[in-house]
């Protein structure tokens, strides 16, 4: 009886242990890949800007211009 107690004992210890170390990887990994994502972000997120606006600006020149056809064929 006793030698089943011990194990038991022994599997819960080994379980909380295991249980332990996986959501201590888990957090250091969320930990790492935040600061990998923020500063990655940043960087492309400035690039991508400034290209979405040049884009942008060309999309609404030719809206107008198709605007003031149109209007000319009214």
């Amino acid at each position: 009886m006793m030698i089943r107690i011990m194990m038991m004992m022994m599997m819960m210890m080994m379980m909380m242990m295991m249980m332990i170390m996986m959501m201590m990887m888990v957090i250091r990994m969320m930990m790492i890949d935040d600061d990998d994502d923020d500063d990655d972000d940043d960087d492309d997120d400035n690039d991508d800007d400034d290209d979405d606006h040049d884009h942008d600006d060309d999309d609404s020149d030719d809206d107008d211009d198709d605007d003031s056809d149109n209007d000319d064929d009214d």
